[in-house]
């Protein structure tokens, strides 16, 4: 996503939620496809069931913003190390997570997955395979190369002793082209009748969507939750826009470099 981003492809950065602990969004919009990473930092010192938990969220996040053009990605500091004794049910939760999210990590190919991710520079510490780059399975058959960068003379990342992961796909891409016209509604110039309107249509949708919306999270498992919040929030900002839509109006704008009104 950091090359991506660098070569001026629309990027954007997505919150992050209370439960996702040290997790950085982003999303890159390449034409028509979509990509969406998450950028982990899970701490060394979280008992096994918090990792599995932490992870866990992260992964359902991941799942829930998946679809036929997003495609997604997990990377970063994971701090389990599959050669590690004592890391073992970390390992296993997280080879499990990944791949009921539907990824799959670049980092344990043959060839990766005995070189160190961590070249501590303190002496005594030994080195460690403790960093992650999973991808969206859907793109394996479009992956060129994958690596991890061991230069210490010239490295990518220099003020940090994780070493970086990397993964290079072929893209059938367009650049995004220029935004079309915003569409806004016409709030200086509606009316009190109008706004009523509004209110009263509102208020309709709201008697006959909250008991429904109530009763579907009250009976989803809590792995779906993200999923159906993402879905109820959609549910609403939809039912808003078509509101305001009816009674108000809507008109175009012209922004940035939009010719046309």
């Amino acid at each position: 996503c950091m090359t991506l981003v660098k070569e001026c492809w629309k990027a954007s950065q997505l919150p992050t939620l209370p439960c996702e602990g040290d997790t950085c969004w982003t999303r890159v919009d390449v034409g028509n496809e979509h990509y969406i990473s998450a950028n982990v930092y899970l701490r060394g010192a979280l008992s096994d069931s918090d990792y599995a938990e932490a992870l866990s969220d992260i992964q359902h996040r991941l799942s829930s913003l998946q679809s036929n053009k997003s495609y997604a990605m997990l990377a970063g500091d994971i701090n389990v190390d599959t050669g590690r004794a004592n890391d073992a049910a970390k390992a296993s939760t997280t080879a499990a997570t990944i791949k009921a999210g539907g990824l799959y990590r670049t980092d344990l190919t043959p060839a990766l997955a005995s070189l160190p991710t961590h070249v501590p520079w303190q002496a005594g510490i030994g080195h460690s395979h403790i960093d992650a780059l999973a991808v969206d399975v859907r793109l394996k058959p479009k992956v060129v190369a994958c690596g991890i960068d061991l230069d210490i003379t010239t490295p990518l990342i220099p003020l940090s002793d994780h070493r970086p992961l990397w993964v290079s796909y072929t893209l059938r891409a367009t650049k995004v082209p220029p935004p079309p016209c915003s569409i806004v509604f016409k709030v200086g110039k509606a009316t009190a009748h109008q706004w009523d309107q509004a209110r009263h249509k509102l208020e309709k949708f709201s008697n006959d969507w909250l008991p429904q919306a109530k009763h579907r999270a009250a009976t989803s498992a809590a792995s779906q939750r993200q999923g159906l919040a993402d879905t109820l929030t959609e549910e609403v900002t939809s039912a808003m826009h078509k509101v305001h839509a009816q009674t108000i109006g809507t008109q175009k704008v012209r922004v940035g470099s939009c010719k046309v009104w």
